[in-house]
């Protein structure tokens, strides 16, 4: 889960001050402290609050995933003391209990397969109509394979 910081709503810079010598478009007062820039300015930070408001609710069942498919277990008391034991006298070593993540290793056996099954590269493949298209549907393959890998389609998907 993301660290989400939030301050205060109208805490910053004063810009209201300062002229940038910029005509904007249409007739639009964009200037800082203008009217019109503080109805757009407050419309986008009571849409990005009410944006945190609603993903707040679903910050409960988000730590319940982590906890579930979690790969670390803390050591309880009793492995604390073996493991106390073990370092102050090597020759006393003793096993700690190995905790494997079931639904870990199931989620990422499944998602393996998924993206094997599904998102193979190039994803979106073309074949040439006749024999001098061949070449134009292979590098038409290769440019949108690029644009995929770039703009991560199979994310997506």
């Amino acid at each position: 889960m993301p660290n989400i910081i939030q301050g205060e709503l109208f805490r910053g810079v004063s810009l209201t001050g300062i002229d940038f010598k910029y005509t904007y478009p249409e007739g639009l007062n964009l200037k800082p402290g203008s009217v019109l820039h503080e109805k757009i300015k407050t419309e986008i930070l009571e849409r990005a609050r009410e944006s945190r408001n609603q993903m707040e609710k679903r910050f409960a069942s988000w730590n319940e995933i982590d906890k579930t498919l979690t790969a670390y277990v803390k050591l309880s008391d009793v492995e604390k003391a073996l493991k106390d034991k073990t370092t102050t006298s090597p020759s006393t070593k003793r096993p700690m209990s190995i905790v494997f993540p079931y639904s870990y290793a199931i989620l990422e056996t499944v998602l393996t397969y998924l993206i094997l099954a599904f998102i193979q590269d190039p994803i979106l493949r073309y074949e040439g109509v006749s024999p001098e298209d061949t070449v134009g549907a292979i590098l038409l393959e290769k440019v949108n394979d690029l644009h995929c890998n770039k703009t991560k389609v199979g994310l997506g998907i």
